[in-house]
């Protein structure tokens, strides 16, 4: 079972030491205690990339550090990514419109969005989420 208090440090000192930190040590922190799972969840999730892409294209406008290892001649690891990081994009959208608490930790969000279509589903899906929650 989680405790709900930490040492008796004040909680702005931990989040400041926790900024020091890296993203897997924030994972792990988010295990700890519900005081140290709510400045982590502040540190993991205060800025959001969310990945849009249809298959037909416009990998090139994905950042490089999504594909630190896979050179863009090999397309189909290039694809699979584009598809893993769109699909878990969606799940997370999803999320931000089912679960507001969560969608007000975050105060950066960039999207990545290449369609070849209209892409009528996505602008609805998205505009939900700004109309909704943000």
């Amino acid at each position: 079972m989680m405790s709900t208090r930490p040492a008796s440090l004040p909680l702005q000192i931990w989040a400041d030491a926790f900024r020091n930190l890296g993203r897997r040590d924030w994972i792990l922190l988010r295990q700890v205690c519900r005081a140290f799972s709510d400045i982590a969840a502040k540190l993991l999730f205060s800025s959001i990339r969310i990945f849009l892409f249809d298959n037909q294209g416009g990998f090139d406008l994905l950042p490089d550090e999504e594909f630190p290892a896979l050179p863009y001649h090999d397309e189909e690891r290039v694809v699979l990514q584009a598809e893993r990081l769109s699909t878990r994009s969606w799940e997370v959208l999803d999320y931000l419109t089912r679960n507001p608490k969560f969608a007000k930790l975050i105060h950066t969000l960039t999207i990545y969005a290449f369609f070849t279509t209209d892409g009528i589903f996505e602008r609805c899906k998205l505009l939900q989420l700004f109309i909704e929650v943000l």
